[in-house]
């Protein structure tokens, strides 16, 4: 063969070369990591990463075939809470004050960082006329919602709670976002990525579902007499 048409024949081959990359890189199976702010067992958690997958799947995402979904479970970790907690209050220290007070509702932030510190805090607060709970939502929360909960209906404070499944465990009242809407929602954007997308245009999205979970049973047994209104406008009431 001709050195002239050496170089030619190698030349055509390399134009091939970015082609033959590129559908490689298409089979290569995609890698996701999904962060869970719950513990490994939490049934809420389970549910919430299952509609992530399942949302996937039916965009065409396949676990193990073309993609690769590694789940990492931060609820074991109470330091994440509470450098997200530090955050928060040094962003805006008046902010739930100042919702507070044109309904004439004093705050008494508890200051709860740690496991240890859910009894003596709730205990403290316990003697406080018309006193009741707020209870944020996160991890650590969720790992200790059985203390939490036990100890409301122990000292009879009312209670109201972030996540469904606070109520479903005998909490008094939840109100707030669905997590599995949300999984599901997120699973949409990362469709959105792994198709070419670039995360800086995509629309910032907020919640649009939200859940008022009333239970009818814990509140007879604090003595509250809840309105029928309430009970109506609630998605969920548990007798």
């Amino acid at each position: 063969m001709r050195r002239r048409e050496f170089i030619s024949l190698l030349g055509a081959a390399a134009a091939t070369w970015p082609l033959a990359a590129r559908a490689q890189s298409r089979d290569r199976p995609r890698r996701v990591a999904l962060l869970m702010g719950f513990s490994p067992g939490d049934a809420e958690g389970k549910a919430s990463a299952s509609a992530f997958q399942s949302r996937l799947e039916e965009l065409g995402w396949q676990d193990g075939r073309n993609i690769q979904i590694d789940s990492r479970w931060a609820g074991g970790d109470p330091d994440t809470a509470r450098t997200l907690a530090k955050e928060l209050i040094a962003m805006a220290p008046d902010v739930a004050e100042a919702a507070a007070l044109p309904l004439g509702i004093k705050l008494s932030p508890l200051g709860v960082h740690k496991a240890l510190e859910i009894d003596r805090s709730i205990i403290a607060f316990a003697p406080t006329p018309n006193g009741g709970l707020v209870v944020a939502s996160n991890a650590l929360i969720l790992e200790n919602r059985d203390t939490i909960i036990s100890l409301a209906a122990h000292h009879r404070l009312p209670a109201v709670y972030g996540f469904r499944s606070l109520a479903t465990s005998g909490g008094l009242v939840s109100y707030g976002t669905s997590p599995i809407d949300q999984f599901r929602q997120g699973a949409a954007y990362v469709d959105l990525i792994l198709k070419g997308a670039k995360a800086a245009d995509l629309p910032v999205q907020f919640p649009t579902k939200y859940e008022l979970v009333v239970n009818h049973r814990t509140a007879r047994a604090l003595g509250l007499k809840v309105s029928e209104a309430f009970l109506q406008r609630a998605d969920e009431v548990i007798e």
